[in-house]
């Protein structure tokens, strides 16, 4: 069996994915994600590359990687990330194209013809209208006025307010407990 091995950078997780199984509804794919940090994301997705790649008994038969990316800055980066790590069958793609493609595999896009992407990220959130047929980007946006730490941070003192929990004597056990409900 071939295997595609498939990662997505964002700014606080990379995300690895990998078609597992096949099944009478379609491909099954396992995912991991993994911790990165905001300053270099790309660094953690080549070693967990690395890392994938040395686990399977398939090593030889992952015929293609491809790492999606945000922008140009971090397709770079990506690239630079990989070589460094003598990883040589990879395709940087942008994150809608890899999108489109993994929903075109699993078959769930029926007859629809325009697709509506949202990602809300630790960083900020970004909105992609894409022709199906074409491939073709009809309208982007992104915002960091709206961000999965933005939203973490709201609940966690929603929480706090309705008395759920106490609040941490320090930061150590603040952060201890962000964690336990970023989980």
């Amino acid at each position: 069996m071939t295997s595609v091995l498939g990662v997505s950078v964002g700014a606080s997780a990379v995300r690895v994915a990998r078609r597992d199984t096949e099944s009478l509804d379609g491909p099954i794919f396992r995912s991991r994600p993994v911790t990165a940090t905001l300053e270099r994301p790309e660094e953690p997705a080549a070693e967990s590359i690395a890392t994938a790649l040395t686990e399977t008994d398939e090593i030889g038969e992952v015929h293609a990687i491809g790492v999606a990316y945000r922008n140009e800055a971090q397709a770079g980066a990506a690239h630079a990330a990989m070589t460094r790590l003598d990883i040589d069958n990879f395709h940087v793609v942008p994150e809608v194209t890899a999108a489109l493609g993994m929903l075109e595999t699993s078959g769930s896009l029926g007859e629809t013809q325009t697709l509506v992407f949202y990602d809300l990220g630790s960083s900020g959130l970004t909105v992609t209208v894409v022709d199906r047929t074409t491939g073709i980007v009809l309208s982007s946006a992104r915002s960091d006025r709206i961000s999965g730490d933005l939203v973490d941070r709201l609940i966690y003192d929603h929480h706090l307010e309705l008395h759920r929990f106490t609040q941490p004597a320090d930061a150590a056990a603040q952060l201890a407990l962000r964690r336990v409900h970023a989980g």
